[in-house]
């Protein structure tokens, strides 16, 4: 799942991987401009760039194109671990979306709502109530989920929202948007089934 919400701002890259028993592991990679990141709002982003939990992006902007910092990660770990899509908002990066196309990478467009949201995020929560969501313990992360609120409308569908906009959420956006592709795919063979998750 990649959330691309503003090229001034933080953007999140999820990576799912499913396992037999119905857990799910997720990394997560959290961009910030590195001028914004003393300026950003949040006395955090110093520490979490320091130690390579925030990924500083040179210049004042996320250059969201393919021969970016955020680009050339995604296709990386597109290769590297044989994700089969991934998920953007149709509405940014147009030509990052573009690009991995043409490299023959499967891109799906997820739009924002509750249509899109409703059943990958009740399923989140579940898989964390119930300890069978795995992630790398980020800081980044856990200050993005206690950031994160529901919204409600009257038929009981849900998305992701936040109170305040300092209040950042992308790295849960970007989570709920790939979970929402593997649970699509839940017939298809996992690449992992046989050998696992391997880090490099």
């Amino acid at each position: 799942g990649v959330d691309l919400a503003s090229s001034l701002d933080i953007a999140a890259v999820s990576l799912l991987f499913p396992g037999d028993d119905g857990a799910y592991t997720l990394f997560g990679r959290y961009y910030l401009p590195e001028e914004r990141v003393e300026s950003g709002g949040n006395s955090q982003y110093v520490g979490w760039a320091a130690t390579g939990k925030l990924i500083a992006t040179p210049g004042a902007a996320n250059d969201l194109r393919l021969v970016g910092r955020i680009g050339q990660d995604l296709l990386d770990s597109m290769e590297r671990f044989r994700v089969p899509m991934a998920a953007f908002d149709p509405w940014r990066a147009v030509q990052l979306r573009q690009d991995l196309d043409a490299l023959g990478h499967t891109v799906v467009e997820v739009p924002p709502g509750f249509r899109h949201f409703t059943e990958p995020m009740k399923e989140l929560e579940a898989l964390v109530v119930s300890g069978k969501l795995r992630h790398d313990g980020s800081p980044v992360l856990t200050w993005m989920m206690a950031n994160t609120i529901a919204r409600i409308d009257g038929k009981d569908n849900i998305q992701p929202g936040k109170e305040f906009p300092e209040n950042k959420i992308d790295g849960v956006v970007s989570a709920i948007m790939a979970l929402g592709m593997a649970l699509r795919n839940e017939d298809q063979p996992s690449p992992y089934k046989d050998r696992g998750v391997v880090f490099v």
